[in-house]
């Protein structure tokens, strides 16, 4: 599609510039623009009075994509290389003056270092000051914050050539140096994005039709006042006064709203041509809200197909620019890298442009939730769809994988599109008293992987032969085991029968061998219980092999088991020796007894004879 002169494709040669009028809803527009870049592609934001904290300001200002700050046009347009694309927006100069007279009382400190470039030992005390005192009688009114500041960033010249010294560069810029009502309009007419904070949502569409990003209707509203003096509410006196110091602003202003207009109304038409159906056919700028967001939707997805060519896989981490929208701007964590959370809504989009030819494999990490019920209530769809999610356990992270069938994505579309849900979104200063932090959050996510099933089906295939080679290794251990149990059950089978002998031998010796059939007894005791075991090991090395599971568990415990049987063999063994000693002592004894009791039957009858031959012989 050929872009009209309102549009504009960013290219890696591109340095796009946010002109930051103060008080103008610039650092709202800062949220919206900056998910759009790289955290690395976006410097520091910039102040006149801090320039010189920037060493060499050649090399800065080479090193980055997307630029932003309270500075002059004049001074970007020198201190970048190449051609810049300019955006800024715009404010009614009274309401921005009375907006930027209630900042500088609410953040006194901040105001004059970033601003003005001064400490509070160059300023009274202005805090209490009243509006009235401050127009007619501070002096900090006549610097260029309030004397028609928006034509002043735009409209100022500075004739300044070297700045490759900063310090000498700062010395050098006279900010009280002639305004030019006619170059800031000529300058205005060349930005490629203007914006009005009076039509601040008008002026989003205009955004996202001008870089084909994608529409929103829901604005932040960051950094505003909580209260501060209005228009309606003033003296005539106090006005006029404003007005003398805002009279260019009113002229730039009052040129700015032509222009956007005229921007607007283009942008209008040219969607209505491009993209317009029969129900839009009596439809004319200016047209309503919805519609234009409709409109725009077409116009992102035209613009995104043409700017990404469809890849087969993608690994998302939130350091990288966002396409979608519910995220705040991404914080870095020392464990976790780079994160976003969700809000200020309850629902966070984000797309990608991966090829939906084939079932898709989703897996993504929420490394924080505000609360578990809200991590509780996340749902996500995928192109409209509901992708149904597991849980898996990670430390202290959630990580969450489901699957999305490619009969359920969208076939005309160059992207997926991820919806995430919660049902609520908290300030953490709500749950925590000792938190400042008012911003509305739900999840942190940090990375998102998307790929075709069949690849996370391969991955799934190793992971199962190295698993089956495992498994074949501990079937070689259990084999092994049995066949070592098989011999120990012949070696005791051969003990039984060595032990039953020589109980036969030790019960012909009955006093004398109580005490070892008592030991015998205990012995047959031991070989029930060594049946007994041997029996749940041989019933447990089968329950082991027909499972197939836990493998190297089982083996430990089963090896435990033929230590046990190995143990009580040595017992066994022990106990037999001891039996036969105490066999072998009892049978010296008796063969002791025998050949003493043979003496005395000698003894005796010796003894038989001679009394015998005394009797026969008196």
């Amino acid at each position: 599609m050929r872009l009209s002169t309102l549009e504009h494709e960013i290219t890696t040669k591109d340095q796009l510039f946010l002109l930051h009028i103060p008080k103008t809803g610039g650092v709202s527009l800062d949220s919206i623009i900056q998910p759009h870049f790289d955290v690395q592609s976006i410097a520091p934001a910039l102040y006149t009075p801090k320039l010189h904290q920037h060493p060499t300001p050649t090399d800065y200002f080479e090193s980055y994509t997307y630029y932003r700050g309270h500075i002059y046009f004049d001074l970007m347009a020198k201190l970048l290389p190449g051609p810049m694309t300019c955006l800024t927006l715009l404010r009614k100069p009274i309401e921005r003056f009375l907006s930027q007279f209630a900042h500088m009382q609410r953040l006194p400190d901040k105001f004059l270092e970033f601003h003005l470039g001064l400490t509070r030992d160059n300023v009274d005390d202005f805090e209490t000051i009243s509006l009235d005192e401050f127009v007619f009688g501070s002096k900090i009114v006549h610097t260029a914050n309030f004397q028609n500041f928006q034509t002043r960033l735009i409209g100022t010249k500075f004739d300044i050539k070297d700045f490759d010294d900063a310090e000498r560069f700062l010395r050098a810029l006279d900010l009280d140096a002639p305004v030019e009502l006619d170059l800031a309009k000529t300058r205005l007419n060349q930005f490629t994005f203007l914006g009005l904070t009076e039509r601040f949502q008008d002026s989003l569409f205009l955004l996202a039709y001008t870089f084909g990003w994608l529409p929103r209707l829901t604005p932040p509203h960051l950094n505003a006042a909580p209260a501060r003096p209005r228009q309606d509410q003033l003296s005539s006196k106090i006005l006029g006064k404003i007005v003398e110091y805002s009279r260019l602003d009113l002229e730039l202003y009052a040129y700015a709203q032509g222009l956007f207009e005229d921007r607007f109304t283009r942008m209008c038409n040219e969607l209505l041509e491009r993209y317009g159906q029969r129900q839009h056919a009596r439809l004319a700028p200016p047209l309503p809200a919805i519609v234009i967001f409709e409109l725009l939707e077409q116009h992102y997805t035209q613009r995104y197909g043409e700017r990404h060519r469809p890849t087969r896989s993608i690994y998302f981490t939130f350091d990288k620019a966002i396409s979608g929208t519910g995220w705040h701007l991404p914080e870095e964590h020392h464990e976790y890298g780079f994160y976003c959370w969700s809000g200020p809504e309850t629902r966070s989009t984000l797309d990608f442009p991966v090829r939906v030819d084939t079932d898709l494999y989703l897996k993504f990490s929420v490394s924080a939730a505000i609360t578990p019920k809200i991590l509780d209530s996340l749902t996500l769809t995928a192109n409209g769809f509901f992708i149904s999610l597991t849980r898996l356990a990670s430390g202290n992270t959630a990580i969450f994988e489901g699957f999305i069938p490619a009969d359920r994505s969208d076939p005309s579309g160059s992207f997926v599109r991820l919806v995430f849900d919660v049902d609520q979104t908290l300030a953490p200063c709500s749950l925590d008293p000792q938190s400042d932090d008012d911003r509305l959050v739900g999840i942190a996510l940090n990375w998102i992987e998307l790929k075709p099933m069949t690849d996370e089906l391969a991955q799934l295939r190793n992971r199962v032969q190295t698993a089956a080679q495992a498994q074949q290794g501990l079937q070689q251990r259990l084999d092994e085991a049995k066949v070592y149990a098989h011999s120990l059950e012949a070696a005791l089978t051969d003990k039984e029968t060595e032990l039953n002998d020589l109980k036969s031998d030790l019960d012909a010796k009955a006093n004398e061998a109580m005490a070892l059939q008592t030991q015998l007894r205990q012995l047959s005791r031991a070989e029930q219980k060594l049946r007994q075991l041997y029996e749940e090991t041989k019933d447990y090395a089968r329950s082991l092999e027909a499972s197939g599971q836990d493998k190297e568990a089982e083996i430990s415990n089963l090896q435990t088991y033929i230590q046990q049987l190995q143990q009580a063999r040595q017992d066994l063994q022990q106990i037999y020796e001891e039996a036969r000693d105490y066999a072998r002592s009892l049978e010296k004894s008796v063969q002791d007894r025998e050949t003493n009791l043979k003496a005395i039957r000698q003894q005796l009858q010796t003894a038989s004879i001679q009394q015998s031959s005394k009797e026969k012989n008196p």
